[in-house]
């Protein structure tokens, strides 16, 4: 439960760094180079990672979720996909999926 509770923590951390974003015609977006490494310094907490295969826990953890709403959000808008990197497994593999993974 710590580890969820950390997650808000650290989402609310990253959010802050794409407040405001404006991508523009011909723009890319990298949500890595925004958001930057999360460390402890930078007030990020330990929380659930995925880590060749394998659930972990880590500095900075569940802030990939945001990356995912984002990548949603794109499939459903007229911007392009031009790279994207994935967890190296599907922590959530079901039948309903809308978004690819």
């Amino acid at each position: 439960m710590q580890l969820q509770i950390n997650k808000v923590t650290n989402l609310r951390l990253a959010v802050k760094h794409l407040d405001g974003i404006v991508i523009r015609p011909g723009g890319v977006f990298f949500y890595c180079r925004l958001v930057g490494r999360p460390t402890a310094a930078k007030g990020y907490l330990p929380g659930m990672e995925l880590s060749f295969g394998e659930p972990t826990t880590g500095i900075g953890g569940g802030i990939c979720q945001i990356a995912n709403l984002i990548h949603w959000l794109v499939l459903h808008s007229p911007l392009t996909v031009t790279e994207r990197h994935r967890h190296s497994f599907d922590p959530f593999p079901d039948d309903g999926r809308v978004v690819p993974f």
